[in-house]
């Protein structure tokens, strides 16, 4: 256990050097509003009452994410402003942690699943620094508003991992009751970050499903939990028809959107297998940040492409489900993955796709293709073949998380590299700073036939756009 300490820490400290490329970078978008113009947060004294005023104003981003602002508020009280870099560093340091977190939350995952200590441990610390290095993760760690979506995630993983503690205390006879209030305490200060971090009884569902399978020594203790899970699971879903559908449906367009309900749950087919495809083929060229360009699915099959990625994603729930008992990590990635995405994916009307959204879901990718690689015939009788492999994907995935970082460096070559990876988006001129009052969008790129969209007919593949 030290030895797996000492390379947690190791490999947490490296994960961090790639998003040091971004440094200092400038403040965009939701930045302005949060930190720089929200003078609620710029404490210059730091005492009780000026962090007790911090945290009693109400803020633009929402009353309950009072952490992280108050994360804001001492970064600027440090940094005597709003300095980007001593924003984006803190972030960093968030990211540093979890990972470290993440680490340990595998290696407990693994075990219980029957991997032998060895070579669990080894695959907990590559699959934490995967998640950690993967340039999908540069706009929720160098986006220094996102520190909302970091801290809750943050937050979860330890909740987790005392959840596991509480558990396993349980499977061998004794209450578990320390890591279960724990737990609990986490959670809140979780849901004091981001409102999505309610999905915590998802994520331990996914983990009673698969690795835990509600084992406990008191046989008691075992109908207690699937009575409780079952009765969570109906109170939410009752909840979920009676309340949150009735809330937000929409069968005209949301207020300041061009999507309604069933359009926007059309879409999220699509969004997730683009998700998929950034995660397994993570070029930042696939990466482009905007996705106002995103046509929303209008029907079924329009575009063509919008019920065979529901079909897919019905599929890959019903293989997880399938394999549950026979392979329990596949299983358990896939439900952590897209029960990550039940909120920004359902009936609330939030723009189609956004980045930092995967921040905690590529835990789950993670674990799903680890899970895969793991039983690889062809890797397994030669760990040696099988560690070079790992070493080359882990300086693959960090070198690309470098190259979209540098491009994180000022708002001019942010602009520059998602221009590039999504010419026809009409949201870098205006929201990246370019200097222009006009600019052109080219209706070109690279991203999925899934979620592209169509070029108008008129007047041509070159559009003029006023800022």
């Amino acid at each position: 256990m030290r030895s797996f300490a000492v390379f947690s820490v190791l490999i947490a400290l490296l994960a961090g050097l790639p998003f040091t490329a971004g440094l200092p970078g400038e403040f965009v978008f939701d930045d302005i509003p949060n930190i720089v113009n929200n003078t609620s947060i710029h404490l210059t004294e730091l005492n009780m009452a000026a962090v007790t005023e911090v945290l009693a104003t109400p803020q633009v981003s929402g009353s309950l994410r009072s952490l992280p602002t108050l994360t804001f508020a001492l970064d600027y009280w440090r940094a005597g402003g709003a300095d980007p870099a001593a924003f984006k560093t803190t972030n960093i340091v968030i990211h540093v942690l979890s990972v470290l977190v993440l680490a340990w939350f595998f290696r407990r995952v693994f075990q219980l699943a029957g991997v032998r200590s060895v070579p669990g441990g080894w695959w907990a610390l590559g699959l934490a620094f995967a998640w950690a290095v993967h340039p999908l993760q540069v706009s929720a760690v160098l986006y220094a508003v996102q520190r909302l979506q970091t801290m809750g995630t943050l937050f979860l993983l330890l909740a987790l991992v005392a959840y596991l503690q509480a558990r396993h205390a349980q499977i061998e006879g004794r209450s578990g009751r320390t890591g279960l209030l724990c737990a609990v305490l986490l959670w809140a200060l979780a849901m004091g970050c981001k409102e999505d971090s309610i999905l915590l009884p998802a994520y331990t569902l996914a983990l009673e499903l698969t690795v835990l399978r509600f084992a406990a020594m008191d046989s008691r203790l075992q109908a207690v939990l699937r009575r409780g899970y079952l009765i969570a699971a109906l109170t939410g879903t009752a909840v979920f028809l009676l309340w949150v559908i009735p809330a937000h449906w929409h069968w005209d367009a949301y207020p300041g959107r061009d999507f309604s309900t069933l359009e926007r749950l059309l879409t999220q087919g699509r969004v997730l297998w683009l998700y998929l495809w950034q995660i397994l083929f993570p070029l930042p060229s696939h990466m482009p940040f905007h996705y106002d360009w995103l046509e929303p699915s209008r029907g079924l099959f329009q575009p063509w492409s919008t019920l065979p990625a529901l079909v897919g994603v019905a599929a890959l729930l019903v293989l997880a489900w399938s394999q549950s008992h026979v392979r329990p990590l596949l299983a358990l990635g896939l439900f952590l993955f897209f029960a990550a995405h039940f909120v920004a994916s359902n009936v609330i009307g939030l723009e189609l796709a956004y980045e930092h959204r995967n921040h905690f879901a590529l835990v789950g990718a993670m674990l799903a293709v680890g899970s895969v690689a793991m039983q690889c015939p062809y890797a397994r009788p030669r760990p040696a073949l099988q560690a070079l492999l790992g070493l080359l994907v882990l300086a693959a995935l960090a070198a690309a998380t470098v190259q979209r970082a540098h491009a994180w460096r000022s708002n001019e070559t942010l602009a520059q590299a998602s221009t590039a990876a999504a010419p026809r988006s009409p949201g870098h001129g205006s929201n990246c700073a370019t200097r222009n009052s006009w600019r052109v969008v080219r209706y070109r790129g690279t991203t999925p036939d899934w979620t592209r969209r169509s070029p108008p007919a008129r007047p041509g593949p070159i559009r003029i756009r006023r800022r």
